[in-house]
């Protein structure tokens, strides 16, 4: 009986590897409207992150800084980034997102949202783990 058990649980385990394989970050989705989940733009499909970020469409007027975007989990704002980055603003083939939900630890959106106000020069205060 004991063998029995252990092939049971032999199974169960083999499944749950192959349910990650096939359907991992599969059911993942947008919480904001008109967000659409991507790898970012000049990023190999190697380099990607294993669940994709959501990102909004901005535009050169206001890249590289925030703006107000309705529904952003960041205190409904947005920071809009030029792609691929390390791109110049108004270049061909420069593509602008905003980037409005974060697949990632807390951790990892704090640090990055805290970096992005030290480059632009913007108050952390809306962040409040930022130190």
């Amino acid at each position: 009986m004991s063998w029995l058990t252990v092939l049971l649980f032999l199974f169960l385990f083999i499944a749950g590897l192959l349910g990650m394989q096939f359907f991992g970050f599969k059911l993942d989705s947008c919480v904001v409207d008109g967000a659409q989940q991507m790898c970012p733009p000049g990023l190999d499909f190697s380099e990607c992150p294993s669940h994709w970020n959501c990102y909004v469409e901005c535009n050169a007027t206001v890249a590289l800084t925030w703006y107000p975007f309705p529904g952003s989990p960041y205190g409904d704002q947005a920071y809009c980034e030029v792609f691929p980055r390390g791109s110049s603003i108004g270049l061909p083939g420069v593509e602008y997102l905003a980037q409005v939900c974060v697949n990632a630890s807390h951790a990892e959106l704090v640090d990055a949202l805290c970096a992005a106000c030290a480059i632009t020069g913007h108050d952390t205060a809306m962040i409040h783990t930022c130190s």
